[in-house]
């Protein structure tokens, strides 16, 4: 499937990049009807896999076949940067709603898909209106952060080293992009076996611009996401995507790690709701 973008290759390309920071593990195979939160500790380094750039928590909760899920990125000082919400279909493969709030630029963006119909709106720190559109989102098509949830899904293509190909609604930029997404050699994280998996866009055009990213998912059941390569998730002072790598502590959560491991729940603001 190839989406043609509704913005130039520029901004193509830096749309394409954002939805990456989607790709965190969420354990979809073998979960009962309903599931207490599993809370994950992540970390986000710069390119060199070493100069930390965010701590992060990432929270998924199963109620039948939805999947509710939060991230929470925090600076190295404690000062909260983005919180993303979104709620997943796991049964019918479609989004339902998604939610980002960046409190470091005070951008805010919604999203909720019934059926086809997505309906998408920006908003300013203080939760006015700055613009709202409608949309479609034909079966095939995921928000952030789906994606992940898709590929545990198709884990006998990907294991058996097959690309799977899909649409992606990229909601900061309002666009609907097609992605190709490659198996590519295998990894250990955290000395957990795990399967790489190249992440390109369809279009030719966008391929040659657009860097390089990977993630790697853990080859035993539900092939949660160990870690992530390549740009989207956090920007730079200039506002700009820069390069970094996540790497996420499922060790941690097995173990039983308390919840809000990085500040109280009570702590965390959430976007305002209209």
């Amino acid at each position: 499937m190839a989406y043609l973008s509704k913005f130039g290759p520029a901004a193509g390309i830096a749309a394409v990049l954002v939805w990456l920071a989607s790709l965190i593990g969420a354990p979809l195979q073998a979960q009962p009807a309903a599931s207490l939160p599993a809370i994950v500790p992540f970390k986000v380094f710069a390119a060199d896999g070493k100069t930390p750039l965010y701590l992060g928590e990432y929270r998924v909760e199963r109620n039948g076949a939805e999947i509710a899920e939060s991230e929470r990125y925090q600076t190295p000082q404690g000062k909260l940067a983005k919180l993303d919400e979104s709620v997943y279909d796991a049964e019918r493969r479609r989004p339902v709603s998604f939610s980002s709030a960046n409190y470091l630029t005070g951008e805010v963006y919604r999203v909720t898909v019934k059926g086809d119909a997505l309906s998408w709106r920006s908003e300013d720190a203080a939760g006015a209106l700055k613009s709202s559109a409608e949309d479609s989102v034909p079966s095939g098509t995921f928000l952030w952060p789906n994606l992940a949830h898709l590929l545990s899904q198709e884990w006998e293509k990907i294991a058996g080293g097959q690309p799977v190909s899909v649409g992606l609604y990229v909601v900061s930029q309002k666009m609907k992009v097609g992605l190709d997404l490659k198996p590519d050699g295998t990894a250990e994280v955290g000395g957990v076996p795990g399967i790489r998996v190249k992440i390109q866009p369809s279009s030719l055009l966008f391929r040659q611009l657009a860097g390089d990213a990977w993630m790697t998912l853990a080859v035993e059941p539900p092939h949660r996401v160990l870690r992530f390569e390549g740009k989207g998730v956090v920007k730079g002072a200039d506002g700009k995507d820069v390069a970094s790598v996540i790497v996420f502590d499922w060790a941690l959560a097995q173990a039983g790690a308390p919840p809000c491991v990085l500040v109280a729940c009570s702590d965390v603001p959430r976007p305002p709701a209209n």
